[in-house]
């Protein structure tokens, strides 16, 4: 049996084609997720839950670069990113850790 590990942060992978993601910014009002799709960033709305959680479902692939925009104005990485291949200031890229042998 496979058993399917999800960080209850940052970004992973769900292996249906979609990424759950997951970011803990208790001072922001609103948070969208923004996703490279073919050269362009796409910003999708996250959902508010408690405590100061936003989570989001997107259809995503392992490769896919992302960052998080904070209030309209400040553009972050995930803090929890497991590959950052632009520097620590360029967005965050899904990994699929499975695929690690």
């Amino acid at each position: 049996m496979i058993r399917e590990h999800v960080m209850p942060f940052g970004a992973c992978l769900l292996g249906n084609g979609e990424a759950r993601l997951a970011l803990w910014a208790p001072a922001a009002h609103d948070v969208s997720l923004q996703l490279q799709q073919q050269e362009q960033w796409r910003s999708h709305p996250m959902r508010r839950e408690g405590d100061g959680w936003f989570f989001q479902h997107q259809p995503a692939r392992p490769g896919s670069l992302y960052r998080y925009l904070i209030d309209a104005e400040h553009v972050v990485p995930d803090p929890a990113t497991r590959f950052q291949p632009h520097d620590i200031h360029g967005p965050s890229e899904l990994i699929d850790p499975r695929a690690w042998h």
